[in-house]
């Protein structure tokens, strides 16, 4: 089956694509990027401008419409606000009029929405059937969002004149470790800092990413599915709930809240529109046809999509802890090493046995194996922490091996001598003429 998918770039996109591919479906993306020679199967289109080339869209067989601005990728002011929409609409009715004008005959057309068409609705049960609107939220941004979804579902019903079957995925909070709000949340719990937002009394509808996936798959291949189908998993939770699943997720308290008025202070209306309002939606029709999810509880989909930390989460909190002691160890022996003693120290090391040479060599590994981890890793950010982290480590030992040669050339000095001349400058050692005396006596 030839597949053309809007927004293939995207957090969603990339997974639909990649599993299309291993499915032997031939994928066509479109690209505001433009075409490449090497990838014909990439097409240029630019929506603002109401650009693009319909003539290898005349026998796609389905398409997947997911093109629209990222919601939370900028502050919501007037120019933005208008930009969602027309991204929506305007990208949508170009994509239906070149599909038009190319003569094809999609046998599908699966279109993404959102959740947010009802609005802020507190602890009311929503099925496809609810109605839409702003709820609670009259006047805020989720009542703005509520009418973005309903023109953007308005302009996607108009893929019915092309005589294809229509199904629109109304998407609640996608979860994932590549993107979506995890991605963001996830620093903040890590480091112990997470907790409520708001009174956290407020549902939020989630999808793990890879059971998205799934549903727009079923969508494509089951046959019968037409209409409007709330893509959440089956049991939504309270942000209470949602925040304290993930801090035991990755074993850290989330008890530091969020007040409202942070929220909106921090992130202006997109917080009343996407973390202060609530839908609790029951994905009705989804059970109905048959489909079954592989995480249908928040516990279960935190602990598969952060499953890549060993032994709940071991791994990645013992680098950051790590990287966050070491840091300061780090910063410590550098003001340490300013101190003129301690400098004299290095130099008489250079000419005792360890020599200059052996430090940079030291220096130049850490480099380099922070360089192959990120290489193995896949990311800068996990080289550079382990860099710093075994630098600061090697800074450290050799500090304190300095601190231990000077304690026993001035013997007046001990650990108390040491703490008091970090307390005041220094007073300025004599030029030893090679070896000190102790290190001769060992040599004779």
């Amino acid at each position: 089956m030839k597949v053309l998918v809007t927004g293939a770039s995207g957090f969603i996109g990339s997974r639909i694509v990649q599993a299309l591919g291993r499915q032997r479906h031939e994928v066509l993306r479109l690209s505001r990027a433009g075409a490449r020679p090497d990838d014909p199967r990439l097409i240029h289109w630019d929506p603002e401008k109401g650009e693009l080339d319909g003539a290898a869209l005349a026998d796609v067989d389905a398409v997947i419409h997911l093109a629209g601005e990222n919601l939370s990728g900028k502050h919501w002011n007037p120019a933005f606000k208008e930009q969602i929409v027309h991204s929506r609409v305007q990208g949508t009715q170009v994509l239906l009029a070149a599909l038009e004008k190319a003569g094809a005959k999609p046998k599908a057309f699966i279109a993404a929405a959102a959740i947010g068409i009802y609005g802020d609705r507190g602890s009311e049960e929503l099925s496809e059937e609810s109605p839409a609107g702003a709820g609670q939220g009259e006047g805020t941004g989720a009542a703005y969002l509520a009418q973005v979804c309903q023109a953007w579902e308005s302009a996607t019903r108009q893929a019915s004149a092309l005589g294809c079957r229509v199904v629109q995925l109304r998407i609640g909070l996608v979860l994932g470790k590549e993107g979506g709000a995890l991605k963001r949340m996830l620093l903040p719990f890590q480091l112990g800092l997470g907790g409520p937002i708001g009174n956290g009394k407020q549902y939020y509808s989630w999808i793990s990413a890879d059971d998205l996936v799934r549903i727009f798959l079923f969508a494509l291949e089951k046959q019968d599915c037409m209409g409007v189908y709330n893509a959440v998993a089956p049991n939504p939770v309270t942000n209470a709930q949602f925040t304290a699943s993930l801090g035991r997720a990755v074993s850290r308290p989330a008890f530091f809240p969020m007040p409202a008025f942070a929220a909106r202070l921090a992130f202006g209306e997109m917080a009343d529109a996407l973390l202060l309002s609530g839908q609790k939606v029951n994905p009705a029709r989804l059970k109905a046809a048959g489909f079954t999810w592989e995480t249908p509880f928040i516990g279960e989909a935190f602990n598969r999509i952060l499953n890549h930390w060993e032994a709940m989460n071991a791994k990645r909190s013992l680098q950051l802890w790590f990287a966050l002691v070491f840091a300061v160890l780090l910063g410590a022996t550098i003001w340490a090493s300013l101190e003129k003693n301690v400098l004299q120290a290095y130099v008489d090391l250079g000419s005792d046995r360890w020599g200059l040479a052996t430090l940079f060599d030291a220096y130049f590994a850490f480099v380099a194996f922070g360089l192959w981890v990120a290489y193995k890793e896949g990311t800068v950010l996990k080289g550079v922490l382990w860099m710093l982290t075994l630098f600061a480590l090697g800074n450290f030992a050799i500090s304190g091996y300095a601190f231990w040669q000077l304690a026993k050339w001035d013997p007046k000095s001990g650990a108390a001598g040491l703490l008091l001349r970090a307390a005041r400058p220094p007073r300025p050692l004599p030029k030893w003429q090679g070896r000190p005396a102790a290190s001769k006596k060992r040599r004779r």
